[in-house]
């Protein structure tokens, strides 16, 4: 989102603009130069290793706006290329912090992998509700 919002700037003021955050992918501006990985470049490799090393049913939870859904797009494409199955995918507003209820329905599901694709506070609040239950 913050890239998004200095594009116009960079474009009315001519100026070069590098981001090196991780993000979604697919920008190709003259201006802007994205450094950061892609979930393309993460999940191509991260995907086959977790189906071959823990298994095939996957569960992906993901941030509601553009970076969890792409993500969460690649996840389905790199998981059928690896022979695994998605039993559920999520996608969680950015505000939400008390995740009891999708434990509740992870748990439910016996996923051999749940792939977190949250961001900001709600994925450390996720991690630590998870990790206790």
């Amino acid at each position: 989102a913050s890239r998004e919002a200095v594009r116009p700037v960079v474009d009315k003021y001519k100026q070069v603009y590098f981001y090196n955050e991780q993000y979604e992918g697919g920008v190709c501006d003259k201006l802007v130069f994205c450094t950061g990985v892609t979930p393309a470049q993460q999940l191509g490799t991260l995907i086959p290793w977790a189906v071959t090393q823990h298994g095939k049913k996957v569960y992906t939870l993901a941030a509601d706006y553009n970076y969890g859904h792409i993500s969460a797009d690649w996840v389905k494409v790199f998981l059928a290329k690896a022979g695994g199955t998605l039993v559920n995918q999520e996608f969680i507003p950015l505000d939400v912090v008390n995740f009891d209820s999708v434990i509740r329905r992870i748990e439910s599901a016996k996923p051999d992998v749940v792939m977190s694709l949250l961001v900001g506070g709600n994925h450390i609040a996720f991690y630590r509700q998870f990790a206790a239950a």
